[in-house]
């Protein structure tokens, strides 16, 4: 496992090649050395950064079973009309979308288009899946997934974006507070 991208998160993030912490693998951190960055977050918190950050496999399932279980009270309290095996395959495309989006097909991922800001992406470089395909993952007509779902999707897009948030909240207030202390 890496940390970069967890490590990229926070501002300041230091090189690990020049303080010697480093793994057998030239200028990574392992995964023991980076606990303290995930120090003070919860399970879904820790197994969000592990998933998107590191690649850990199996942090995306705990992230999944969060996004199942928020998606099943969000139709509850919504008392949205859904068949239950509808509402799993949503919020595994929302689990899927914001731990590994898309490039954007219009910049292929660079985020301008002939030296221009891409206007599909924003800039980003990030795409969505097509909602033709994601129509047909919960069985039903892009029309209907418009009126009927994509709106749900966005709820459990929501859950998880604000997972991020807060993982990215944490980290930025405790550099500040460590950077404040050296000072």
């Amino acid at each position: 496992m890496n940390v970069e991208g967890l490590g990229s998160l926070t501002a300041g993030t230091i090189n690990p090649a020049a303080t010697g912490g480093h793994s057998s693998a030239r200028d990574k951190l392992i995964g023991v050395e980076s606990a303290g960055d995930l120090a003070g977050f919860t399970l879904v918190e820790t197994a969000y950064a592990l998933a998107k950050y590191m690649g850990d496999e199996a942090s995306v399932s705990v992230v999944l079973i969060a996004t199942r279980k928020q998606a099943g009270d969000l139709a509850a309290k919504g008392r949205w009309k859904v068949r239950p095996s509808q509402l799993l395959i949503l919020a595994d495309i929302a689990t899927h979308e914001a731990l590994s989006p898309c490039r954007c097909k219009k910049c292929a991922g660079t985020g301008s288009k002939q030296n221009k800001v891409c206007l599909s992406c924003g800039g980003s470089g990030l795409g969505h899946e097509s909602t033709v395909a994601m129509a047909r993952a919960v069985g039903v007509d892009n029309s209907v997934f418009h009126r009927c779902y994509k709106e749900k999707l966005a709820n459990m897009l929501g859950y998880l974006y604000d997972i991020e948030s807060s993982i990215r909240l944490k980290l930025a207030l405790r550099n500040n507070n460590w950077t404040t202390a050296q000072s």
